[in-house]
Protein backbone atom coordinates (compact mmCIF):
# COMPACT_ATOMS: atom_id res chain seq x y z
CA UNK A 1 0.00 0.00 0.00
CA UNK A 2 1.35 3.39 -0.61
CA UNK A 3 1.47 6.13 1.26
CA UNK A 4 -1.11 9.17 1.00
CA UNK A 5 1.84 11.23 0.60
CA UNK A 6 3.68 9.07 -2.69
CA UNK A 7 -0.25 9.09 -4.28
CA UNK A 8 -1.24 12.59 -3.33
CA UNK A 9 1.26 14.45 -6.20
CA UNK A 10 -0.97 12.39 -8.81
CA UNK A 11 -3.95 14.88 -7.56
CA UNK A 12 -3.58 17.77 -9.78
CA UNK A 13 -2.30 15.98 -12.76
CA UNK A 14 -4.12 14.49 -15.46
CA UNK A 15 -3.14 10.73 -16.23
CA UNK A 16 -3.62 8.00 -18.33
CA UNK A 17 -4.08 4.52 -15.84
CA UNK A 18 -0.92 2.94 -17.37
CA UNK A 19 0.96 5.87 -16.54
CA UNK A 20 -0.21 6.28 -12.64
CA UNK A 21 0.49 2.63 -12.37
CA UNK A 22 4.11 2.54 -13.84
CA UNK A 23 4.61 6.09 -11.29
CA UNK A 24 3.38 3.84 -8.76
CA UNK A 25 4.70 0.59 -9.19
CA UNK A 26 1.07 -0.68 -8.85
CA UNK A 27 -0.65 -2.84 -10.64
CA UNK A 28 -4.53 -1.60 -10.40
CA UNK A 29 -5.24 2.13 -9.96
CA UNK A 30 -8.20 3.59 -8.15
CA UNK A 31 -10.06 6.73 -9.43
CA UNK A 32 -12.74 8.68 -7.80
CA UNK A 33 -14.30 11.38 -7.66
CA UNK A 34 -16.93 13.04 -5.62
CA UNK A 35 -19.36 15.80 -6.14
CA UNK A 36 -21.46 17.69 -3.37
CA UNK A 37 -24.97 17.80 -3.47
CA UNK A 38 -27.70 20.01 -1.05
CA UNK A 39 -28.47 16.67 1.11
CA UNK A 40 -25.22 14.74 0.42
CA UNK A 41 -22.62 13.53 -2.05
CA UNK A 42 -22.42 12.02 -5.36
CA UNK A 43 -19.35 9.19 -5.62
CA UNK A 44 -17.97 7.47 -8.94
CA UNK A 45 -15.28 5.13 -8.43
CA UNK A 46 -12.87 3.00 -10.80
CA UNK A 47 -11.12 0.23 -10.82
CA UNK A 48 -8.37 -0.15 -13.73
CA UNK A 49 -5.84 -2.29 -14.54
CA UNK A 50 -2.73 -0.12 -14.83
CA UNK A 51 -0.74 -2.74 -17.30
CA UNK A 52 -4.04 -2.77 -20.04
CA UNK A 53 -6.20 0.38 -19.03
CA UNK A 54 -9.40 -1.43 -18.91
CA UNK A 55 -11.52 -1.24 -16.63
CA UNK A 56 -11.92 -4.08 -13.95
CA UNK A 57 -15.16 -2.52 -11.86
CA UNK A 58 -17.09 0.99 -12.14
CA UNK A 59 -19.78 2.22 -10.02
CA UNK A 60 -21.60 5.85 -9.14
CA UNK A 61 -23.45 6.16 -6.05
CA UNK A 62 -25.60 9.22 -5.37
CA UNK A 63 -25.52 9.40 -1.08
CA UNK A 64 -27.68 11.15 1.58
CA UNK A 65 -25.15 12.48 4.14
CA UNK A 66 -26.81 9.96 6.66
CA UNK A 67 -25.41 6.66 4.55
CA UNK A 68 -22.21 7.64 3.99
CA UNK A 69 -20.38 4.88 6.09
CA UNK A 70 -23.23 2.39 4.48
CA UNK A 71 -22.01 3.58 0.85
CA UNK A 72 -18.34 3.18 2.23
CA UNK A 73 -18.53 -0.70 3.04
CA UNK A 74 -20.41 -1.44 -0.59
CA UNK A 75 -17.37 0.53 -2.22
CA UNK A 76 -14.89 -1.93 -0.20
CA UNK A 77 -16.93 -4.98 -0.58
CA UNK A 78 -16.88 -3.99 -4.35
CA UNK A 79 -13.65 -3.31 -4.80
CA UNK A 80 -12.85 -6.38 -2.86
CA UNK A 81 -14.72 -9.12 -5.26
CA UNK A 82 -13.54 -7.03 -8.35
CA UNK A 83 -9.57 -7.71 -7.28
CA UNK A 84 -10.69 -11.37 -6.41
Amino acid sequence: MLSHIAVSTFKTKTLVPQQAGKELGATVVLFGKLSARPTGIAISVELVDASTGWQRWGESFDSETKDLFKIQHTITQDILRALN
